[in-house]
């Protein structure tokens, strides 16, 4: 029998859950002024994946990774390194990319912790003890390596219909919900990385609202912020390549779960591993 090892989700939103009353997708254009490349972020925090949105009004929107300097680093699996953990930012241009707004952090989960992992490539973790109901199973408690590992986001993925913004992506940070599906947030330990250990990720969504009359995001979060971002999944499985998708009353996304954790892979294609394909 043939071993499943990536699982594929889709979650559809609708008018009610999304609060978008209507949709026309966006136009292929040209940018202009053909100058450049412009440097937007402050050169000071790294910056990771970023894309570029263009609104009816002709404002640019531009969403991507920026690193944030928190107590706890990040591990990255691709380039085998130590690093500050990502938060998802929004900029914005009403003047074809002259200027541009501050950053504003719609993301916010590299603060937060809900799992332990290990970034010092020293030698596996310990396991349970025989005899006890774990047995067998990494113990990561017990490992005085182990640290509360930061909420660092992958890429963004964007669309936009219209002046309504759709952002997906995964994130380290799962915490508990009981409006979720059942499961607690695991982690993989990479024998090959001698030790190193990641918690799983899980699905984030934030929707944004443009206001072309007085050029600035509608208040649209719960307590009146600027975005609206929520949890979609657990942790339970690890989640990656996600895709959010168009429709005419709200929003669909597709993506990818894998039940054993991201797997590094051996780099046979183009890209150079734990990609998630």
């Amino acid at each position: 029998m043939k071993k499943i090892s990536k699982l594929m989700f889709v979650i559809i939103c609708g008018s009610t859950f999304c609060g978008f009353t209507s949709y026309s997708l966006a136009d292929v254009f040209t940018l202009t002024p053909q100058v450049g490349p412009s440097v937007i972020s402050n050169g000071i925090d790294d910056t990771n994946k970023v894309k570029i949105l263009r609104l009816p009004d002709k404002t640019l929107i531009s969403v991507y990774g920026q690193s944030q300097f928190m107590a706890n680093d990040a591990y990255d699996v691709k380039s085998r390194e130590v690093r500050k953990p990502w938060d998802l930012v929004v900029q914005y241009s009403i003047d074809e990319g002259e200027t541009w707004s501050s950053p504003m952090n719609f993301d916010n989960t590299a603060m937060f912790s809900s799992a332990l992992g290990i970034i010092e490539s020293s030698g596996p973790p310990p396991l349970f003890p025989a005899g006890s109901a774990n047995e067998g199973y990494v113990d990561l408690s017990s490992d005085p390596r182990a640290v509360s590992y930061p909420g660092d986001s992958d890429k963004p993925q964007v669309f936009n219909s219209g002046n309504n913004i759709v952002v997906t992506w995964n994130s380290k940070y799962c915490p508990a919900n009981p409006t979720l599906p059942p499961g607690e947030q695991r982690f993989i330990t990479y024998l090959e990385l001698n030790g190193i250990t990641i918690p799983y990720a899980c699905l984030w969504v934030s929707r944004l609202q443009w206001n072309s009359s007085i050029q600035q995001f509608n208040a649209v979060g719960d307590l009146g912020e600027l975005y609206k971002t929520e949890q979609l999944t657990s942790g339970f499985r690890d989640v990656k390549q996600d895709v959010p998708i168009p429709q005419k009353t709200g929003f669909a996304v597709v993506w990818q779960e894998d039940p054993l954790g991201l797997q590094l892979g051996g780099s046979d294609g183009p890209g150079s591993g734990a990609s998630g394909a």
